[in-house]
């Protein structure tokens, strides 16, 4: 690994943080801030309730498929070239989605932004890892960063009400160009060059089998809120068998895309499916209590995303919280402490009823991003640390793919889920013309729609079943959500027994 020589300033240091993390910020947000915007996307473009999942998904999918090969190239031709080149493509991208006028265009344009994102992540954290060689500064700046990216996703539906509610939602893509381009300045001028390995080809077909591999599993997954359909089972099928492919490969590479003794050491292991369940509970819930929000609360896009604020507070407050827990508990103690209290806001959100209003959903919202965040920061430290100094691009890499694929994994199971409850709820509605009952059939959104069309009484009777049966969906999420969870901390506790702790003093920091 070559590297331009140490930074000895603290403040620059510091600084080379704080710039890191703008492009985060940026990357990250994109992820939520369509959340809210949903509605409006779906009156304006007319799509279904599979494109609008694509539409807020397909962005996450391609970037978790892209990481592993965007942590690799970054590595091979220098970190700080790549994450320029990021930035420059994520702004150009972000103009043109503004253009969008079909579903199928802005899905197209998310997954040009995942792609342009999959180059700019992995080189902040690889980045990071070189620049901070103290591993005492190295735990804090790597908990910092983690908060960063954590917050920025509970902060993107604030943003995007902020925009949709003044603008609409093409202010969700044009409102980061002037941001992102501030990151390349900046980037050029602050942060240095770094290389990992840059022996071997860039090897293309790992690259497509990953990306494919996740696509496949993921499609399926949300072609079975239809019930298992031919289509299902050969997206499936194709996605394990590429993923597969893509193992077999990389072990049979002098120089893999991903390395795969990484997960020779159990906490990487478990850190890495860690990141994963922790993003999968802080996205979907997410998705679908923006809906609920406006749809069933009446909120605007601005209220819904406000309403969303005590995730992303929560997420803040458990960066001094992890450091300390993991001082005095341990990876495992803290782990399992944060999926307990995750689990204990899902729980709090799913006894919430329709008619309590917000307090209850604000405060599950509050425990559940402090347990999630928990988990992910310790997570987060954790695989960094374990990795060695010239695997920081491929243990970056493993980081974002599961926060990403989490997130992906979130909206796309978990909304699986919503809509076949949702789905198989709304049938047989008596004094409901049956075109009426068709298009509700979609979506929450197209319910609305189709009941301000009748009037009342059809209308009203139509609405209340909708809302309804979504409040019922929305708690078999929460209560699925906390099952996940309930596992991953079962696996961490059995797992972590025997495993040699962190070192503490690692991760104490000036907090």
């Amino acid at each position: 690994m070559t590297t331009q020589p140490p930074i000895h300033s603290p403040a620059r240091r510091w600084l080379i943080l704080g710039v890191l993390c703008l492009p985060l910020l940026v990357t990250v947000i994109a992820a939520t801030v369509l959340n809210v915007a949903l509605p409006d996307l779906t009156e304006e473009l007319g799509s279904s309730a599979v494109q609008s999942l694509w539409i807020v998904d397909g962005y996450s999918l391609v970037l978790a498929g892209l990481l592993v090969a965007g942590g690799t190239l970054a590595d091979r031709v220098g970190r700080k070239r790549t994450l320029v080149i990021g930035c420059a493509l994520f702004g150009v991208v972000s103009l043109g989605s503004v253009l969008a006028g079909s579903a199928g265009e802005l899905i197209a344009a998310r997954g040009l932004l995942g792609v342009s994102a999959a180059v700019i992540m992995p080189s902040t954290l690889s980045i990071l890892r070189n620049v901070f060689t103290d591993q005492r500064e190295l735990g804090k700046a790597v908990a910092i960063w983690t908060a960063v990216g954590a917050a920025g996703a509970a902060a993107g539906p604030i943003a995007g009400g902020l925009l949709v509610e003044h603008f609409g939602w093409q202010a969700a893509f044009w409102a980061a160009v002037p941001v992102i381009a501030l990151c390349v300045p900046l980037v050029a001028m602050f942060v240095p060059e770094s290389h990992g390995y840059r022996e071997g080809k860039w090897d293309i077909p790992s690259v497509l089998m990953s990306l494919g591999g996740i696509v496949g599993v993921v499609y399926a997954i949300k072609e079975t809120e239809h019930g298992v359909s031919t289509t299902a089972v050969v997206a499936l099928l194709i996605g394990v068998v590429l993923l597969v492919a893509f193992v077999r490969r990389q072990r049979s590479l002098t120089h893999p895309l991903l390395d795969l003794t990484l997960f020779a050491d159990r906490r990487f292991t478990i850190g890495a499916i860690c990141v994963l369940l922790g993003m999968f509970a802080q996205f979907g819930p997410m998705y679908f209590l923006s809906q609920r929000f406006q749809l069933i609360q009446g909120y605007g896009p601005m209220a819904a995303g406000i309403a969303l604020a005590p995730m992303m507070l929560a997420v803040l407050l458990a960066t001094p919280v992890t450091t300390r827990l993991m001082l005095r508990i341990g990876l495992r103690g803290t782990l399992v402490t944060g999926f307990a209290t995750a689990i204990a806001g899902l729980l709090v959100l799913a006894a919430a009823p329709a008619s309590a209003g917000y307090w209850p959903l604000g405060l599950g919202l509050g425990v559940l991003g402090l347990g999630a965040g928990m988990a992910v920061i310790a997570a987060t430290t954790t695989l960094m640390q374990v990795a060695p100094p010239e695997r920081a691009g491929g243990a970056a890499a493993v980081q974002e793919t599961g926060y990403e694929l989490g997130a992906a994994l979130g909206v796309a199971v978990l909304g699986s889920i919503m809509n076949i409850v949702y789905r198989a709820g709304m049938t047989d509605l008596p004094d409901v013309p049956e075109t009426a009952q068709h298009a509700a059939h979609d979506s929450m959104a197209a319910a609305t729609e189709a009941a301000a069309s009748l009037g009342s009484p059809s209308g009203t009777a139509l609405l209340h079943h909708a809302q309804d049966t979504f409040l019922n969906g929305l708690t078999v999420v929460h209560l699925a959500c906390a099952g996940a969870l309930a596992l991953a901390a079962i696996a961490a506790h059995v797992v972590l027994r025997k495993a040699p702790e962190v070192k503490p003093d690692a991760l104490v920091s000036s907090h």
